[in-house]
């Protein structure tokens, strides 16, 4: 089992990330020292934020930049503005994309999840990254935590084009989802050292966000529910490895890493070989109907 990084005493229950160093009585030395020097509680700054979460800073600012950038060739070209792109621009600038994703492009399933629709689009995803994004960094810990992101989408985006391969996909939800997921599986197992009120509260919270965002999903057509499942299943799994990780001890995510690397790079493959004899038949139908529509008497 873990040792207090302070006293020594051997931790009561296991924990991840940077809450897991201290033990209960180490703590509350630590409070009461606080509580005898009277200090003036300030909010920190967005500044003071961001470098306290460099990892979720981060991925914020590339999606802002690459949302900057969207707009730019939006106004460009003529095919969109802060609101809005057309899915010709979208698949142009790297959407997820099953002609294109299918047929050699498989770089789209990655860079898919740093791109939005729209202002609405993207703002909505950042806020709810934000707030949950910082939790997951601090409880997992910078590394595991980008591992988690970054895994989680690529797993919603194979997802998405294999359950509907001639949509435009876009947007970071199903790796939001997938943080989600991950970050309900420690405060679902206890395995956090936090008051009861709090881990309750947090649970309610994770789990509201999943099953309302789910509900809200499913009733809109526009938005891609297959990414948000893929995001959210793999969230779960690679939440409960690191969690069961962290009770025994292990440190290393190499081996996690590395395995989950080996399934997404089988789960592409398979879906490649599955779906593209569709998506060809699908561009062949959609060739004769044009030309079919190119012949008829005026």
């Amino acid at each position: 089992m873990s040792s207090c990084v302070q006293c020594g005493r051997e931790l009561p229950s296991f924990s991840i990330g940077s809450l897991k160093n201290v033990c209960p009585a180490c703590q509350f030395e630590q409070q009461q020292q606080q509580a005898a020097q009277p200090q003036v509680q300030q909010k920190p700054t967005f500044i003071e934020q961001a470098r306290a979460f460099p990892v979720t800073s981060t991925i914020v600012a590339i999606n802002v930049v690459v949302y900057a950038i969207c707009v730019a060739f939006g106004y460009l070209t003529g095919q969109g503005n802060l609101f809005d792109f057309s899915p010709r621009l979208l698949a142009t600038l790297g959407a997820n994309f099953g002609p294109y994703t299918l047929n050699g492009q498989w770089w789209r399933i990655f860079t898919c999840m740093w791109m939005h629709g729209g202002l609405i689009h993207i703002g909505s995803n950042m806020y709810c990254f934000w707030q949950f994004g910082r939790i997951a960094e601090r409880v997992f810990g910078r590394n595991r935590y980008l591992a988690i992101y970054l895994i989680t989408g690529l797993a919603a985006s194979i997802t998405s084009v294999a359950w509907h391969p001639m949509i435009v996909s876009i947007g970071a939800s199903g790796a939001i989802f997938g943080v989600a997921g991950a970050l309900f599986v420690p405060f679902y197992r206890k395995r956090l050292r936090l008051p009861p009120p709090v881990m309750h509260s947090m649970m309610r919270s994770i789990g509201l966000f999943i099953v309302i965002n789910l509900i809200i999903g499913a009733s809109l057509p526009f938005i891609d529910v297959s990414a948000h499942l893929g995001g959210l299943v793999s969230g779960f799994l690679l939440g409960s490895i690191f969690v069961e990780q962290a009770a025994r001890g292990e440190e290393s995510i190499a081996l996690v890493v590395a395995f989950c690397t080996v399934l997404l790079v089988a789960g592409f493959m398979f879906t490649r070989r599955e779906r593209l004899p569709f998506v060809q038949k699908q561009l062949q139908q959609l060739e004769q109907q044009n030309q079919t529509q190119g012949h008829q008497p005026k």
